[in-house]
C-alpha cells in the first residue's frame, strides 16, 4: 500500500513557532526534526499521546519540530490535540516486522521529513529500522522500549553468536529509553545494546487532568452502571485477556462476595475490550457460573476512564504477564485509590507494598480476595493508602517528569 500523505501539510511548519520565529536566520522549515515512529493507531487520546504533545511543546522551545508516524491517521480528537505548527502526523501502516513493504514505507517517510533524530517504539529493537534510518542519513537513532514480557519470562544472556547478530542489527542505535527499571534490566541482561546506552524513564500520566476530569463523576458512573451509592467497588482497566488475569480476578471476587454478609455491597467493574467476542462471552459465562451476575459489570470501552476511577473504592490489577510498567495503576493512584496488584514486571516499582496498596503473587486468588476484603472492612486505611498513592503518583509519574527524562536521555535538555 502506498503510504498516505502527511495529515498536516509539511509547509505548515513555516507558519511560525513560539521560539523559532525569534531566532535570526531560522525558519520553521529549516528546524531540525525528531521523528517518533510508533506501531499504534492514534484513534483516541491516551497518556502516550499526551506525552508526545508535551514533548512537542518542549522541542518547540528548543527550536525543533516533532513528526509522529503512526499506523493510521489521527482521529478528530487527536488531530485537535496536535493542532500546532510544530507538530506533524504521517502514516506508516506497515509498522512492524521485516517486510519489504514496511522497509520501503519507512524509507519514504524518512525521505519526506529528513529527521535529525529518529525514535522507534512499540516494536522490537531487532528490526531493520535503525539501518534504514542510517541509510537515509539520520545521525541519531533511539529505541523506546514499552515491552511487556511473557508470564514466566526470565531475562537471560543469549549465546555469543546470537548477541553478535543482535548487536549488528542494533549497530546504529545510540541508546534505548525503557519505561521502567524492570524493562531496563531485561535489556541489560539480553545484551542487544551496550550497557551504557540503556536508560529508564517512567511512563507519565496527566495527573492534573485526571483529577479535574474525574471530579464529580462518582455518582454519575455508578448510576450508569446501576451500582448502589453505598457499594464497595473494585475496578480493573485493560484488555480482557488471560494476560491480565481476568479469570483469576473473577474467582477472587466470588470469594469476596461469598464472605461478605451482604454480597450486594460488593461490585466489580471491568473496563476494557477483548478484541475477541468469544473471549468476552467466556468471561461473562464464567461470571454467571460463579454466581456473580449481579456483582460484576463488563463496562467495555468508555469515553472517560477517569470517571471509572472516581466511581471505584479500590483498583486491582491481576496481571499474569510481566507488565512493562502499568500506567493504569499510576492513573488510579492519581485519583486516590488504594491498589492491589500482582508482583510482576514493573508493577512493584509503582506500588509501595503496605503503603499505597498491596502486592501479591501471580496466581494468588486467595490473597487477592483477602486484600480486597481487608480494604472493604477498613475504609479508613484504604483512604490513607489512596492519599499516599496520590502523592507518589504526583511525585514520580507525571508527564513533566517523563518529558524531562526523555530530553535528558536524548541530550536535548
Amino acid at each position: 500500500m502506498t503510504p498516505s500523505a502527511p495529515v498536516v501539510p509539511t509547509d505548515n511548519r513555516a507558519r511560525g513557532g513560539s521560539n523559532a520565529a525569534q531566532t535570526p536566520g531560522m525558519s520553521l522549515v529549516s528546524r531540525p526534526v525528531l521523528l517518533y515512529q510508533m506501531a499504534l493507531a492514534p484513534d483516541k487520546i491516551t497518556s502516550m499521546l499526551l506525552f508526545l504533545r508535551r514533548l512537542a511543546e518542549e522541542l518547540d522551545r528548543r527550536g525543533w519540530n516533532l513528526v509522529v508516524c503512526a499506523q493510521s491517521p489521527p482521529s478528530p480528537a487527536v488531530r485537535e490535540l496536535f493542532a500546532a505548527p510544530y507538530i506533524e502526523f504521517d502514516v506508516l501502516d506497515q509498522n512492524q516486522g521485516w517486510s519489504l513493504g514496511a522497509a520501503r514505507q519507512l524509507y519514504q517517510v524518512l525521505g519526506r521529513h529528513r529527521p535529525a533524530l529518529y525514535i522507534y517504539a512499540f516494536n522490537s529493537v531487532l528490526r531493520p529500522y535503525a539501518w534504514i534510518a542510517r541509510l537515509r542519513g539520520v545521525k541519531r537513532i533511539f529505541y523506546n522500549d514499552h515491552s511487556s514480557r511473557p508470564a514466566h519470562y526470565r531475562p537471560r544472556a543469549p549465546r555469543l553468536w546470537k548477541r553478535l547478530i543482535a548487536r549488528t542489527i542494533t549497530g546504529p542505535v545510540e541508546g534505548s529509553i525503557c519505561i521502567s527499571r524492570y524493562v531496563q534490566q531485561c535489556e541489560l541482561k539480553e545484551g542487544f545494546l551496550p550497557a551504557g546506552s540503556v536508560h529508564h524513564v517512567y511512563n507519565g500520566i496527566d495527573y492534573e487532568g485526571l483529577i479535574e476530569t474525574g471530579a464529580g463523576m462518582r455518582e454519575q458512573y455508578r448510576r450508569e452502571w446501576n451500582i448502589p451509592a453505598e457499594a464497595f467497588v473494585a475496578l480493573q482497566v485493560g484488555w480482557l485477556t488471560p494476560a491480565k488475569g481476568v479469570d483469576q480476578l473473577l474467582r477472587a471476587w466470588q470469594l469476596v462476595c461469598s464472605r461478605e454478609q451482604d454480597g450486594r455491597r460488593a461490585h466489580l467493574v471491568l473496563v476494557g475490550s477483548t478484541g475477541d467476542r468469544e473471549q468476552l462471552r467466556q468471561y461473562q459465562e464464567l461470571a454467571g457460573t460463579l454466581g456473580l451476575g449481579a456483582q460484576v459489570t463488563f463496562a467495555g470501552m468508555i469515553p472517560m476512564v477517569a470517571g471509572a476511577y472516581a466511581a471505584a473504592d479500590v483498583y486491582c490489577q491481576m496481571s499474569q504477564w510481566q507488565e512493562g510498567f502499568g500506567s493504569v495503576l499510576a492513573e488510579a493512584m492519581a485519583l486516590g485509590l488504594p491498589t492491589v496488584a500482582t508482583r510482576v514486571g514493573g508493577i512493584p516499582e509503582i506500588i509501595e507494598d503496605g503503603v499505597t496498596g498491596y502486592l501479591l503473587e501471580q496466581d494468588d486468588v486467595e490473597g487477592m480476595a483477602a486484600r480486597l476484603m481487608h480494604l472493604l472492612a477498613n475504609p479508613a486505611q484504604g483512604r490513607q493508602m489512596g492519599a499516599a498513592g496520590q502523592e507518589r503518583a504526583r511525585r514520580l509519574f507525571g508527564l513533566e517528569q517523563m518529558v524531562a527524562g526523555y530530553l535528558r536521555c536524548l541530550r536535548l535538555g
